[in-house]
């Protein structure tokens, strides 16, 4: 049974995850916001809360309902929204162990990312699916890191970091981070919490954002 404090930092870092780069992108100058967008940001406060184990039968109706006004205004995002309320309903009706409930938290807050910004935008770039995957794969390899031989665990997380580096993807700041918070808690991985690594992510993206931005 999971203590309330970590099912409330289990939902933050869920909506932190699919909610602020999106709205940082967007910005509060956009002229995508609409009911349509609002739907889908609603959609993913609903998700994240649902990780606090609380009224999850009326949020899963309310998740369903968000997710059929948000993609309203583009049919095609409906499936991807659907499938993020399955998403949901498994994390939370599962019985996962932390890597595997790591795992598919960041993957709903990617695919939420995504879904947002599709609304928001229309186009998803290329740059954006590159920053997307650099800034989470490091981590899910590190919430396996219990499961894995630590050399392996280690070579991969600077592999992927290097590469995001070389492609131009990541800057060295942000490689350096994303190393250093995977590899950091080494001895501890099996005692890590899922939120550890579900909040890095969008931590880290931000952290790109800025270094980008600012050179």
């Amino acid at each position: 049974m999971e203590k309330s404090y970590t099912r409330i930092l289990n939902s933050l870092a869920v909506a932190l995850g699919a909610l602020l780069m999106p709205l940082v992108n967007l910005g509060p100058g956009s002229t995508s916001w609409g009911m349509h967008l609002l739907a889908l940001i609603a959609l993913a406060i609903v998700l994240a809360a649902m990780n606090m184990h609380w009224q999850e039968k009326w949020l899963l109706v309310a998740a369903a309902i968000l997710a059929i006004i948000g993609s309203a205004g583009n049919w095609t995002l409906l499936p991807l929204a659907a499938a993020q309320v399955l998403l949901a309903l498994l994390i939370n009706t599962q019985d996962m162990q932390t890597p595997l409930r790591a795992t598919s938290m960041i993957a709903q807050s990617a695919f939420l990312q995504v879904l947002i910004t599709m609304a928001g935008s229309q186009i998803i770039t290329r740059t954006f699916l590159f920053q997307l995957l650099f800034t989470t794969v490091p981590f899910i390899i590190a919430a396996w890191g219990s499961e894995l031989p630590l050399p392996l665990t280690a070579i991969l997380v600077v592999g992927v970091g290097v590469a995001g580096y070389f492609t131009q993807t990541l800057t060295l700041l942000v490689t350096l981070l994303i190393i250093i918070w995977a590899l950091l808690p080494v001895r501890v991985y099996s005692r890590m919490p899922a939120w550890y690594w579900t909040g890095a992510v969008p931590i880290i993206g931000f952290l790109l954002h800025l270094t980008i931005l600012h050179g």
